[in-house]
């Protein structure tokens, strides 16, 4: 099955538009990475200091969070014995 994402932002973020626009960018990066985890729900906080970040930067941080449960997932998944 497929793991899904929930994104939360703040209304301290800004106005309606910039929040939306924060949750689409995370929502495009999640898309790259969600068909490599498995079954898992995740809930996307997006802090304030984002809002001063370029994509790349947004996109890199993201990535390194996935892969690094990626790498725990399969981890867990040698221990287990059937």
């Amino acid at each position: 099955e497929i793991s899904k994402i929930a994104f939360s932002v703040s209304n301290k973020y800004g106005n309606a538009v910039e929040r939306n626009k924060a949750k689409r960018i995370a929502r495009a990066i999640c898309s790259k990475v969600i068909p490599t985890i498995k079954k898992m729900n995740f809930v996307v906080v997006i802090k304030l200091n984002s809002k001063n970040k370029e994509y790349f930067e947004l996109e890199q941080e993201l990535l390194f969070i996935f892969n690094t449960i990626n790498k725990k997932q399969n981890k867990g998944d040698r221990n287990v014995k059937n």
